[in-house]
């Protein structure tokens, strides 16, 4: 998978991280959530960037290796919020189980990538408007090849988009479908809840960033925020499709 741009993919890692826990939270079941935050050039942990699950309190800082863990509501839809200074912060929404849950890996993009990518799509890069980023991924780490194909609009219409990556995990406003990279996004999107409904998608995928799904897959819109989704289709690779 291509690590680059889409801010989500592969492994995983966990321990370490600095954890301030809301107790007024813990009223009802609870899982602990663990994952890695990455640099989006180099794939190494990135240090000191703030991880808290949205409306309990419960927050972390990543440590020298990009770990973080935190709590969160077990069975619901949660929502995390990932910043760290000179980046997009992102919106992650995650649906968990009743059990603890590893994610995959996040990666920030610098405000001044954000800016790059809005010039090279026409969008006007509104602060009061926000990011969808999404990728749809063939389950393998590090291979650079995800689900190719696949046509994704959103409800209600907003924004710039749908804008598709290639293979170089850049925007390629050529393209009408996913590339190879398997991601693409919206920019200048209103705040507010929205769906993505995807075609031509394979048999067998399910949401790991976004709510239900994984068609719909919904989730949240805020301002100056990326939202962070992705399927995964294992079941594809193994048929060839």
């Amino acid at each position: 998978m291509n690590h680059r741009w889409i801010a989500l993919l592969a492994a995983l890692g966990c321990a370490g991280s600095d954890t301030k826990r809301d107790t007024a939270s813990e009223a009802g079941p609870q899982v602990t959530l663990e994952g890695q935050i990455t640099n989006l050039l180099t794939a190494a942990g990135e240090r000191n960037v703030e991880i808290c699950v949205e409306g309990t309190g419960d927050c972390a800082i990543s440590d020298a290796n990009g770990s973080y863990r935190v709590l969160a509501d077990a069975e619901a839809e949660v929502q995390l919020v990932v910043t760290l200074d000179a980046h997009r912060a992102l919106l992650v929404p995650v649906q968990t189980g009743s059990d603890d849950a590893p994610l995959r890996p996040l990666s920030l993009l610098p405000e001044a990538l954000v800016d790059a990518q809005a010039g090279a799509v026409g969008a006007t890069g509104d602060p009061a408007l926000g990011q969808v980023v999404f990728s749809v991924s063939n389950g393998i780490a590090g291979d650079g090849i995800n689900i190719a194909d696949v046509v994704a609009t959103m409800e209600p219409e907003s924004g710039v988009g749908a804008f598709y990556l290639g293979s170089s995990g850049l925007p390629d406003t050529a393209l009408e479908a996913t590339s190879s990279n398997g991601g693409g996004g919206w920019l200048d999107v209103n705040p507010g809840d929205a769906a993505l409904r995807f075609g031509n998608l394979p048999a067998g995928c399910v949401p790991l960033y976004g709510w239900a799904g994984p068609d719909p897959l919904r989730f949240s819109v805020r301002a100056s925020h990326a939202t962070v989704l992705r399927i995964e289709c294992a079941e594809a690779q193994a048929t060839g499709r």
